[in-house]
């Protein structure tokens, strides 16, 4: 192994706990949908007693070694053609150390190690720091989970002779949106293809369906969450 990354060592079930702490440390406040869930006391208890079981099993983990702490961390996961990347975490003592790019360039090697030609991975949509620095270091987005709008001020209507909306109910909505997801993930985009294959990304089903029309043509589809706090 390259002198380069003799600080890096792979994670052992001695440092799940250390790393459970991190990881919630890390991303409260960070990530929308952890958050949320954490919030309730209950959600809270499930996540720390099933997150150690997620970490030990579900893929390999490597920690960097600074100072005879733990200073960051992160896991892979090896998919048919490619490897997946999640729980990049680095303790805040040792942040802006450049831990992380660090930690990733290993995973990286680590990867083609085994055969694997690209990496993939999940951040949070108001996660700017995560987002930055994996566009930083080559990585860029496909079909984000959702675009998030506050409430301040109306949205300012593009007016369109023949444009209009018809509401469709669900069991036709959800086979209506699911043919044009299909069609925007694989339509002008080669390098989506492989992501696509080797990843089984669906749409969520619950809320309410429309389809767009232009002069009587339909050309679209939208679905409206349920759910009052997300679009």
């Amino acid at each position: 192994m390259s002198e380069l990354y003799t600080d890096v060592q792979p994670t052992t079930m001695l440092d799940i706990l250390t790393i459970t702490r991190m990881t919630f440390s890390n991303m409260t406040g960070a990530d929308r949908q952890f958050t949320e869930i954490t919030r309730n006391p209950i959600g809270r208890w499930l996540i720390f007693l099933s997150l150690p079981a997620y970490l030990s099993f579900s893929g390999r983990g490597f920690k960097v070694i600074r100072d005879g702490s733990i200073a960051g961390c992160a896991f892979l996961h090896f998919r048919q053609v490619s490897a997946y990347v999640y729980n990049v975490n680095v303790n805040h003592r040792f942040r802006r150390q450049g831990i992380a790019r660090h930690l990733m360039k290993y995973l990286e090697t680590e990867a083609k190690r085994y055969g694997k030609s690209w990496m993939a991975l999940q951040v949070d949509n108001g996660n700017q720091p995560a987002l930055r620095l994996y566009e930083n270091i080559g990585y860029r987005a496909f079909q984000p989970c959702f675009l998030y709008r506050q409430g301040s001020g109306p949205i300012h209507n593009i007016v369109t002779t023949g444009l209009s909306v018809e509401s469709l109910p669900v069991y036709r909505g959800r086979g209506l949106y699911n043919r044009y997801w299909n069609i925007e993930q694989q339509a002008g985009d080669l390098w989506a293809l492989p992501v696509i294959d080797d990843y089984d990304i669906k749409p969520s089903t619950a809320g309410s369906y429309f389809r767009c029309l232009l002069n009587g043509d339909e050309i679209g589809c939208a679905r409206l969450s349920g759910s009052l706090s997300r679009p």
